[in-house]
């Protein structure tokens, strides 16, 4: 089987993708406290930016609005 990557293959699969990466990271985040969140989050905005945190912290609370 060949790779599927973005960097392989002309038709990358889409587990391969940005928005895939995204959507796993926002689910992994949704299974932890608010204290380890906060935490996570702080260095998100340390390595990516005050974006990327918004952009993680909304799609978390879009789970979480989903759920109640």
């Amino acid at each position: 089987m060949t790779c599927q990557c973005i960097d392989c293959s002309e038709t990358p699969a889409q587990t391969y993708s940005e928005q895939h990466r995204h959507e796993c990271e926002v689910r992994e985040i949704a299974k932890h406290d608010g204290e380890w969140i906060k935490n996570y989050l702080d260095g998100i905005e340390k390595q990516r930016g005050v974006a990327e945190r918004i952009r993680l912290r909304n799609d978390v609370a879009e789970i979480w609005k989903r759920k109640a």
